[in-house]
C-alpha cells in the first residue's frame, strides 16, 4: 500500500504532493512514519477516498477538504482555488524581499488580494516571524473568505478580512499597504483545461479574452490607494510580456524551473 498509493496518485493524474495530506488526514501522521508503518495500519478509509475519486473525479484536496501549502496544512473547499504548489515560489520571493528591504521588528502592512483560501498572506506571516506583520486579506467571494476565516482561525492569525473587488475594500477602509500580494484569475476564456480544473470555481481562474481584466481593474484602482505599495504577483506563462502594459516598472521573475511565472512592481522607483 505504501509504494501503491504514490502509483495510483501517478496513475491517476495526481500530483504525488497529495500522498502527504491523505496520510495526515486519514492517519494523522506524517508519510514518512506512514511508510515505516503501513503493515500495521487499517487502510479502509484509503481505499474508500480511491473509490470515492475514481467514480466522481473530485479532486482529492477537496475531497479531504485540506491541502498543504510551505509545509502546513489548510482547509479548503471547492468554493476556493486549490494552492498551487508554484505559489509557494511566490510567498518565498516577498518574504526574500522582506529580508532585504526591512528590518528585524519593522511593521509591515501586506494585503493579500483575492486571497481566496488565504494560504498566501498566512503562510507568509507564519514564515516572517522576526518582523510584525499586519495582514490583510481581501476576496470578492463571501464564500472564499468563509473559507480564509476558518485558516485565520486555525493558524491562529490576527488580522482584517475584506470583503470586495480587487482594492476597492483596501480604498474604502483607508488602508495603505506596503506590500501586496495578487494571485488572481488570469487565465484566458479561450485556454482549454482539464476535467479537474472545471471543477474549481471558474471566478478564481478565468479573467478574460487574453487573461488579463483582473489585472486591468486592478491597476485602474491603484492610484486610489494613498501610497505607492510594491507589488508581487502571479501570472500566466503567456504573459510574461503583456504584464508589462500595466506599469513600467514591472519585472518578471522566473521560477525554478525558468518560466517567467511573476512579476515585481516598484512603482517609486525611477
Amino acid at each position: 500500500m505504501d509504494r501503491q498509493l504514490l502509483k495510483w496518485l501517478e496513475d491517476n493524474g495526481c500530483p504525488t504532493s497529495y500522498a502527504t495530506i491523505i496520510v495526515h488526514k486519514l492517519y494523522n501522521m506524517t508519510l514518512p512514519e506512514f511508510l515505516v508503518k503501513y503493515n500495521d495500519l487499517d487502510h479502509h478509509q484509503l481505499l474508500a477516498l480511491m473509490n470515492k475519486y475514481e467514480e466522481e473525479h473530485i479532486p482529492i484536496p477537496y475531497l479531504l477538504n485540506e491541502e498543504y501549502f510551505l509545509n502546513d496544512f489548510y482547509y479548503i473547499n471547492q468554493d476556493v482555488l486549490i494552492p498551487r504548489i508554484e505559489s509557494e515560489e511566490l510567498v518565498m520571493r516577498v518574504y526574500n524581499y522582506i529580508k532585504e528591504h526591512y528590518q528585524i521588528g519593522d511593521t509591515i502592512i501586506i494585503a493579500d488580494v483575492c486571497c481566496g483560501s488565504g494560504v498566501l498572506g498566512i503562510s507568509l506571516k507564519l514564515l516572517a516571524t522576526e518582523f510584525d506583520i499586519k495582514l490583510y486579506s481581501s476576496d470578492i467571494s463571501a464564500k472564499a473568505l468563509e473559507v480564509c476565516k476558518t485558516n485565520y482561525q486555525q493558524h491562529g492569525i490576527e488580522g482584517g478580512i475584506l470583503l470586495g473587488d480587487l482594492l476597492t475594500p483596501l480604498i474604502d477602509n483607508h488602508i495603505n499597504p506596503d506590500i501586496i500580494i495578487i494571485n488572481p484569475p488570469y487565465v484566458p476564456t479561450t485556454r482549454i483545461v482539464d476535467d479537474l480544473v472545471k471543477q474549481e470555481p471558474n471566478i478564481a481562474i478565468f479573467s478574460g479574452e487574453d487573461g488579463l481584466d483582473c489585472y486591468r481593474e486592478f491597476y485602474q484602482q491603484l492610484p486610489q490607494l494613498n501610497n505607492q505599495p510594491v507589488i508581487f504577483g502571479e501570472i500566466d506563462i503567456t504573459q510574461n510580456e503583456s504584464i508589462k502594459q500595466f506599469s513600467n516598472n514591472i519585472k518578471t521573475i522566473k521560477d525554478i524551473g525558468g518560466v517567467e511565472r511573476f512579476f515585481i512592481d516598484e512603482q517609486n522607483q525611477p
